[in-house]
């Protein structure tokens, strides 16, 4: 038997990361609790954590970058004028934006 295709289990959300596997306390939240697996990976186990952070998330004006799918990142890297393709990250594409943004914030 192969190697696991982290890439494609990652994109199903059948892993925390590539090469990083969920705990069982992360298994439990996604499973169980039905918390989805974006709020899992920023640490939210438990359904008070994730009603707290899920409101405040719909209340904020703009939708935090580390809850985005990497279809909503693309197109914010779109209008950045970041070129990538498709097999770009999520995690890589965060940071791009990021590091753009602070550029932009700073004026440069």
């Amino acid at each position: 038997m192969g190697a696991p295709n982290w890439g494609m289990l990652l994109e199903h959300d059948r892993c925390k990361a590539i090469g990083v596997s969920w705990s069982e306390e992360e298994l439990n939240a996604i499973y169980s609790l039905k918390i989805p697996a974006e709020y899992v990976r920023n640490g939210i186990l438990t359904l008070e954590e994730y009603t707290s952070e899920k409101s405040e998330v719909e209340n904020s004006d703009v939708k935090p970058l580390r809850y985005m799918k990497k279809e909503e990142l693309l197109v914010v890297a779109k209008t950045l004028q970041i070129e990538c393709t498709q097999e770009v990250t999520r995690w890589d594409l965060i940071h791009l934006i990021q590091t753009k943004q602070a550029k932009l914030a700073k004026g440069e």
